[in-house]
Protein backbone atom coordinates (compact mmCIF):
# COMPACT_ATOMS: atom_id res chain seq x y z
CA UNK A 1 0.00 0.00 0.00
CA UNK A 2 2.60 2.42 1.10
CA UNK A 3 4.43 1.87 -2.29
CA UNK A 4 1.66 2.44 -4.54
CA UNK A 5 1.20 5.59 -2.73
CA UNK A 6 5.30 6.69 -3.34
CA UNK A 7 4.80 5.34 -7.05
CA UNK A 8 1.63 7.46 -7.97
CA UNK A 9 2.75 10.25 -5.68
CA UNK A 10 6.48 10.34 -7.70
CA UNK A 11 4.55 10.03 -10.98
CA UNK A 12 2.76 13.01 -10.15
CA UNK A 13 5.22 14.78 -9.76
CA UNK A 14 7.26 14.02 -12.81
CA UNK A 15 4.17 15.09 -14.47
CA UNK A 16 3.88 18.30 -13.26
CA UNK A 17 7.86 19.38 -14.08
CA UNK A 18 6.78 18.32 -17.51
CA UNK A 19 3.78 20.50 -17.85
CA UNK A 20 6.17 23.32 -16.11
CA UNK A 21 8.60 22.97 -18.74
CA UNK A 22 6.15 22.76 -21.77
CA UNK A 23 4.48 25.78 -20.46
CA UNK A 24 7.82 27.63 -20.19
CA UNK A 25 8.63 27.28 -23.83
CA UNK A 26 5.35 27.92 -24.83
CA UNK A 27 5.61 30.81 -23.41
CA UNK A 28 9.05 31.74 -24.34
CA UNK A 29 8.18 30.86 -28.24
CA UNK A 30 5.05 33.15 -27.52
CA UNK A 31 6.75 36.15 -26.51
CA UNK A 32 9.42 35.76 -29.38
CA UNK A 33 6.67 35.63 -32.29
CA UNK A 34 5.11 38.66 -31.42
CA UNK A 35 6.44 41.40 -34.59
CA UNK A 36 8.01 44.43 -33.64
CA UNK A 37 6.16 47.51 -33.85
CA UNK A 38 5.06 49.15 -37.38
CA UNK A 39 7.67 52.11 -38.38
CA UNK A 40 5.93 54.90 -39.36
CA UNK A 41 7.71 57.74 -41.33
CA UNK A 42 4.62 60.23 -41.58
CA UNK A 43 5.28 64.07 -41.10
CA UNK A 44 9.31 63.66 -41.22
CA UNK A 45 10.32 65.20 -44.79
CA UNK A 46 13.35 64.55 -46.48
CA UNK A 47 14.83 67.10 -48.63
CA UNK A 48 15.88 64.88 -51.49
CA UNK A 49 12.57 63.29 -51.88
CA UNK A 50 13.15 59.69 -50.34
CA UNK A 51 9.81 60.00 -48.52
CA UNK A 52 7.53 60.25 -51.59
CA UNK A 53 5.77 56.82 -51.68
CA UNK A 54 5.91 55.54 -54.85
CA UNK A 55 4.65 52.15 -55.14
CA UNK A 56 0.49 50.15 -54.77
CA UNK A 57 0.23 48.70 -51.72
CA UNK A 58 -0.13 45.37 -53.84
CA UNK A 59 3.47 46.03 -55.60
CA UNK A 60 4.76 46.24 -51.89
CA UNK A 61 3.05 43.14 -51.27
CA UNK A 62 4.90 41.64 -54.40
CA UNK A 63 7.97 42.99 -53.91
CA UNK A 64 7.79 41.52 -50.02
CA UNK A 65 6.88 38.05 -51.32
CA UNK A 66 10.19 38.09 -54.02
CA UNK A 67 12.36 39.44 -50.86
CA UNK A 68 10.96 36.24 -49.04
CA UNK A 69 11.60 33.48 -51.71
CA UNK A 70 14.88 35.09 -52.26
CA UNK A 71 15.81 34.73 -48.93
CA UNK A 72 14.26 31.58 -47.17
CA UNK A 73 15.80 28.47 -47.90
CA UNK A 74 19.47 26.89 -48.89
CA UNK A 75 20.93 29.51 -51.10
CA UNK A 76 23.94 28.28 -52.62
CA UNK A 77 27.30 30.21 -52.98
CA UNK A 78 24.82 32.92 -52.59
CA UNK A 79 22.62 32.33 -55.54
CA UNK A 80 20.33 35.15 -55.23
CA UNK A 81 18.27 37.96 -57.55
CA UNK A 82 20.51 40.70 -57.56
CA UNK A 83 17.98 42.39 -59.63
CA UNK A 84 15.40 42.05 -57.41
CA UNK A 85 17.98 43.30 -54.64
CA UNK A 86 18.61 46.61 -56.98
CA UNK A 87 15.15 47.12 -57.08
CA UNK A 88 14.74 47.32 -53.14
CA UNK A 89 17.73 49.03 -52.72
CA UNK A 90 15.78 51.98 -54.89
CA UNK A 91 12.36 52.39 -53.21
CA UNK A 92 12.14 55.42 -51.32
CA UNK A 93 12.00 55.49 -47.61
CA UNK A 94 8.19 55.32 -47.38
CA UNK A 95 8.27 52.47 -49.41
CA UNK A 96 10.80 50.94 -47.77
CA UNK A 97 9.28 51.46 -44.70
CA UNK A 98 6.30 49.98 -45.90
CA UNK A 99 8.12 46.65 -47.07
CA UNK A 100 9.57 46.47 -43.79
CA UNK A 101 5.86 46.55 -42.35
CA UNK A 102 4.97 44.31 -44.62
CA UNK A 103 8.03 41.80 -43.70
CA UNK A 104 6.88 42.11 -40.20
CA UNK A 105 3.33 41.79 -40.35
CA UNK A 106 3.49 38.55 -42.55
CA UNK A 107 6.93 36.64 -42.37
CA UNK A 108 8.28 37.68 -39.35
CA UNK A 109 6.40 35.12 -37.08
CA UNK A 110 7.92 32.17 -39.26
CA UNK A 111 11.68 32.44 -38.10
CA UNK A 112 11.34 35.25 -35.73
CA UNK A 113 13.22 37.53 -37.69
CA UNK A 114 12.77 41.19 -38.73
CA UNK A 115 13.92 41.94 -42.59
CA UNK A 116 17.54 43.40 -41.47
CA UNK A 117 18.14 40.34 -39.18
CA UNK A 118 16.70 38.21 -42.41
CA UNK A 119 19.32 39.93 -45.11
CA UNK A 120 22.61 39.44 -42.48
CA UNK A 121 21.95 36.06 -42.24
CA UNK A 122 21.93 35.57 -45.55
CA UNK A 123 25.87 35.68 -47.84
CA UNK A 124 25.77 37.61 -50.86
CA UNK A 125 28.51 37.55 -53.34
CA UNK A 126 27.85 40.17 -56.16
CA UNK A 127 25.78 42.50 -54.40
CA UNK A 128 27.88 43.14 -51.44
CA UNK A 129 28.58 46.54 -50.95
CA UNK A 130 24.31 47.25 -51.81
CA UNK A 131 23.21 45.00 -49.32
CA UNK A 132 25.68 46.52 -46.92
CA UNK A 133 24.51 49.72 -47.95
CA UNK A 134 20.38 48.94 -48.03
CA UNK A 135 21.41 47.02 -44.24
CA UNK A 136 22.34 50.04 -43.01
CA UNK A 137 19.62 52.35 -44.62
CA UNK A 138 16.76 49.54 -43.46
CA UNK A 139 18.31 49.70 -39.68
CA UNK A 140 17.71 53.64 -39.80
CA UNK A 141 14.23 53.77 -40.80
CA UNK A 142 13.76 50.61 -38.46
CA UNK A 143 15.10 52.69 -35.47
CA UNK A 144 13.09 56.15 -36.77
Amino acid sequence: MINSVVFSNKWLIIGCLVSLILIFFMGKSYGKSIPPPNVDLDGKTDNDGYLVSQLSDADIRYITERVFKDIDGLNWLGDHQNELWYEVANLSDRDLARLINDWNTRFYKRHNEKLSEAISNEHFIDVGELITALQRRIIRIENV
